[in-house]
């Protein structure tokens, strides 16, 4: 079958333009066109086209992924030059740290809902190829016994969750990670600057209040609600039984077509 550029659109040689070129196709009109439909060419496109969409998820995965690592590079380099500024800037320092802690963060969980998208799209487009395979192997069993040992990639082999050594569940585990360090932080800085100003408003001069360990125990509440809240969101998002029921409907749905097809 021809192959495809990562990149669509381009033009590329298909099957039945090929017969048509050559005369070969059956219910040929005067003015060239064949006004036959062919499924195994229909079935072919649409098995590249879950190939390329498939391909694009994982190449697309990569590149948000290396997106996030240099966004959050190009606002750590940010912060620092923040708290090295001096003068009268100095005292906006705080506000302008907690604000880019908390947009990295913001960024984190739009970056781990994309790549769980992307994963969800990879699985679909895999599920639409492992139906064509078994729509094959359904019509071509009759005729030739054992059809299904050539094939290793089925349904029934895909992965019904995503295992902790993973790709994906290492690259969602990081972003997730990640994010939740940069709400830490904000928490630490924002509730560090609350402490302090409410210690100068309202206590007296002698009283002092432990800031640091009350700002890291906020930022380490902060911390555990937001990687909880994405862990619970993955999943739920990738859920083996869910996964599990769509694969089975899958395999269903091409059993009951092969079995309500006219016998040739």
């Amino acid at each position: 079958m021809p192959r495809d550029t990562p990149n669509m659109p381009f033009s590329r040689n298909a099957p039945f333009a090929q017969v048509r070129r050559e005369g070969e196709g059956e219910g040929e009109a005067r003015n060239g066109l064949d006004t036959t439909l062919k499924l195994d060419n229909m079935l072919l496109e649409e098995f590249n086209y879950a190939n390329t969409t498939a391909y694009q998820a994982m190449e697309d995965r990569a590149r948000m992924f290396n997106l996030y690592l240099l966004l959050i590079g190009v606002l750590g380099s940010g912060l620092a030059a923040i708290y090295q500024l001096g003068g009268s800037l100095r005292a906006y320092t705080p506000i302008l740290a907690i604000g880019l802690l908390a947009i990295a963060g913001v960024m984190g969980i739009a970056f781990f809902i994309k790549l769980i998208r992307l994963r969800q799209a990879w699985r679909e487009s895999a599920v639409a190829m492992g139906m064509i395979k078994e729509y094959y192997i359904q019509e071509f069993m009759p005729l030739k016994g054992g059809v299904e040992k050539a094939f290793h990639w089925r349904l029934e082999t895909l992965p019904s969750n995503e295992k902790r050594g993973s790709v994906t569940f290492v690259v969602c585990t990081t972003v997730a990670i990640l994010a939740s360090l940069c709400f830490a932080g904000a928490a630490f800085i924002a509730v560090q600057q609350w402490l302090g100003l409410l210690v100068t408003a309202i206590a007296p001069p002698s009283f002092s209040v432990p800031t640091v360990p009350v700002s890291l125990v906020a930022a380490g509440i902060a911390f555990l609600a937001a990687y909880l809240s994405l862990s619970a969101y993955f999943r739920r998002a990738l859920n083996s039984k869910e996964e599990h029921k769509t694969i089975q409907q899958a395999e269903e749905t091409v059993v009951s077509t092969n079995t309500t097809s006219p016998k040739r």
